[in-house]
């Protein structure tokens, strides 16, 4: 008979091995989470597939799997940003990391239209071109493939997607993405004078949709007239638990309030992806990666899911 001191290393050995594949399963797949909100904004059906938070990760070889699988919905592609990856980590050595993304837009672009709004990743490597001419290299390396595409980049600019449907990307300022040295600050005054600042010629009468990275901040967007937010950057929280959801958030924050899903505030959607990728911690449980397959229709009342 085996000693009680045996008993518990097998068990917790049992358990972290469990952990161990089932996150490794999570980080190497992803599911598609379709999503349909109506309202009454829409005379026409639209669908279209939002990608965020890829960092640089391949699914296949050359990306082969993600991009059959975005070829096969025939949709436009919004993508919520950091597709890349731009950390200090990764660039101690003063490199970029934007290559997988370079060939995955130049795929892609052959087959779909593809609106494109900045992340913390993309405007750090934005705002860092004056340290030096490796990383202002990059940067215009990584721009110059979304403008020869045809991609439709909205840094802090808005594009008509149709009659009803007005699609804005807003470039949340990199100085408000919280961490932990300045946690407990509150920048919602801040954000608000930003967002007044930087969101032009707005239109009650359309359904209006901004890419806001950050979903910390969904709620002064939807103050400010929005019907829908699509954001990313939390990755669902690596580890999500039952009823509770996100433990924690990517800049430690606990429990925060969206981290993944769809919820809603004054009857308007926040849609929060999960993500397609990691880059600091390689870590999910019960957090599969998802790309998002949104359809908006129709509909005489107030916005349900």
């Amino acid at each position: 008979m085996l000693s009680p001191i045996i008993t518990i290393f097998i068990v917790f050995f049992a358990l972290f091995i469990t952990i161990y594949f089932r996150s490794i399963y999570e980080i190497n797949h992803f599911i598609d989470t379709k999503i349909d909100i109506k309202s009454d904004k829409i005379d026409k059906e639209y669908s279209f597939l939002f990608l965020t938070d890829l960092h640089e990760k391949e699914y296949g070889a050359n990306n082969e799997t993600l991009i059959n699988y975005i070829n096969s919905n025939n949709k436009d592609i919004i993508i919520g940003g950091d597709l890349i990856i731009f950390t200090k980590r990764n660039n101690k050595d003063n490199n970029y990391y934007t290559k997988n993304t370079i060939e995955l837009i130049n795929k892609l672009s052959l087959n779909n239209k593809i609106y494109y709004a900045y992340g913390n990743h993309e405007l750090r490597l934005k705002y860092k071109q004056d340290d030096n001419e490796k990383i202002k290299y990059g940067y215009n390396e990584f721009y110059n493939t979304l403008i020869d595409n045809n991609v439709i980049v909205l840094d802090n600019k808005y594009i008509d997607i149709n009659q009803n449907i007005r699609l804005y990307g807003y470039s949340l300022n990199n100085k408000y993405y919280k961490k932990r040295k300045n946690i407990n600050i509150d920048y919602t005054e801040a954000v608000s004078n930003d967002i007044k600042n930087n969101i032009k010629d707005f239109d009650n009468t359309k359904y209006n949709i901004c890419l806001l990275h950050n979903p910390d901040f969904a709620e002064l967007l939807i103050n400010y007239g929005f019907d829908m937010i699509l954001s990313g950057h939390h990755h669902g929280g690596m580890v999500r638990l039952p009823i509770i959801g996100s433990i924690i958030s990517p800049d430690f924050k606990l429990l925060p309030k969206y981290s993944k899903g769809v919820y809603y505030y004054k009857n308007k959607a926040i849609i929060v992806s999960g993500g397609l990728g990691e880059h600091t911690f390689k870590f999910r449980l019960n957090n599969i990666c998802e790309a998002c397959n949104i359809t908006i229709k129709k509909d005489n009342g107030t916005n349900t899911v």
